[in-house]
């Protein structure tokens, strides 16, 4: 909803607007996750945004080493 650029891309297509709701379930913990968790990352996002990108490409690598 706050990209306009993305959102005038869309309604270049022909498409309708409507709001879609996203629901996370934890697999571990066996509930859903709270909105606040979600706002979290969302902070995080805002923060890993404004990072270089030879930066990011060094996190990325290091911590995927020990993911999954």
């Amino acid at each position: 909803m706050n990209n306009t650029g993305l959102l005038q891309y869309k309604s270049g297509w022909g498409t309708q607007e409507r709001i879609i709701k996203y629901y996370r379930y934890d697999l571990q913990k066996e509930a859903f996750v709270c909105q606040t968790s979600l706002q979290t990352n969302g902070r995080l996002n805002k923060i890993l945004q404004k990072m270089p990108i030879p930066f990011l490409t060094l996190i990325g690598t290091v911590l995927y080493r020990h993911i999954g």
